[in-house]
């Protein structure tokens, strides 16, 4: 299974960041890694040695490349990289990816909050319905 990856190091405005684009015969999958400082050349090494293979990626929904396809010259795959780096900009697909993945986690979370604080309230009131009902009973 032919698998390309596409990493992008960038400075985010905050802090630096690492965009992961893989591409395989699944289809696009992206991942999103923070390093805070600028890493040096030694982290960026043991960070593709050691954190890259675990990063957890997210599909992307792009469609596969055809296995069949022809690969054009050398200088006509520049132009069209540079004509597709204008007109979209680099990992914007990953970026949006990216986006739609932060935005379920961030729902389910809430979910989950609300579910924690719906127990937390039905469990304080049984508490103080059975201390009330305890003295009641001791009257």
């Amino acid at each position: 299974m032919l698998t390309r990856t596409i990493t992008s190091i960038f400075f985010d405005g905050q802090f630096w960041v690492a965009e992961i684009e893989r591409r395989s015969e699944d289809g696009l999958e992206t991942a999103r890694h923070c390093f805070g400082a600028e890493p040096s050349n030694a982290e960026l090494l043991y960070w593709v040695d050691r954190e890259l293979p675990r990063l957890q990626f997210h599909p992307c929904g792009g469609a596969p490349e055809a296995p069949g396809a022809e690969k054009p010259n050398p200088k006509r795959a520049r132009r069209l990289a540079a004509l597709e780096a204008a007109t979209i900009g680099f990992g914007s697909k990953a970026r949006e990816a990216m986006r739609v993945a932060l935005e379920q986690r961030k729902k389910q979370r809430r979910a989950e909050a609300a579910t924690r604080r719906e127990e937390e309230r039905e469990r304080r009131w049984n508490r103080r319905r059975s201390r009330a009902k305890a003295r009641r009973g001791d009257r």
